[in-house]
């Protein structure tokens, strides 16, 4: 996080031992940004395809792959001058993440373009040593573990 002098809306709430601020430790406190001022006037230039759209365009396909992103909202940079966009109010000053957080409107069709271009380098990449025989079942590996966990489903 990086201290910043504007903030946002943040709210806390209880945490698992009904306390509205936590008497204990930092870590027992549960905060909610607010976006949705900052939502509102985002442009919305990328989004998400719609699930019956995905669903279709799968229906008659003997395979595919998904990727489960670890902790991917947090290895998305957010560029200096947006950073203050995303600030709040804590006890000991206010800060602003460094790290796309969850909560943005933008936040998903960011991450999935970032992702997708990430995945697309590695495919190139990896060499093609012999060409496939469409007798057989199609295996294709590629190394993305700096990135995602992934599986293929048939």
């Amino acid at each position: 996080m990086q201290y910043v002098p504007k903030k946002g809306g943040m709210t806390v709430v209880k945490n698992d031992n009904n306390e509205l601020i936590s008497t204990g430790t930092v870590t027992g406190w549960r905060i909610c940004m607010d976006y949705r001022k900052l939502n509102l006037v985002a442009r919305k230039h990328f989004p998400l395809p719609f699930i019956d759209q995905m669903l279709d365009r799968l229906a008659e396909r003997s395979h595919f792959c998904f990727l489960d992103e670890y902790s991917g909202y947090n290895q998305i940079s957010i560029a200096p001058e947006d950073r203050e966009k995303t600030s709040f109010t804590y006890p000991y000053g206010i800060y602003a993440f460094r790290r796309m957080p969850f909560g943005l409107c933008n936040a998903p069709s960011t991450f999935q373009r970032v992702a997708f271009e990430e995945l697309k380098k590695w495919l190139v990449t990896t060499p093609i040593i012999v060409s496939p025989n469409w007798e057989q079942p199609l295996e294709l590996m590629g190394n993305a573990s700096d990135y995602a966990v992934g599986a293929v489903i048939e």
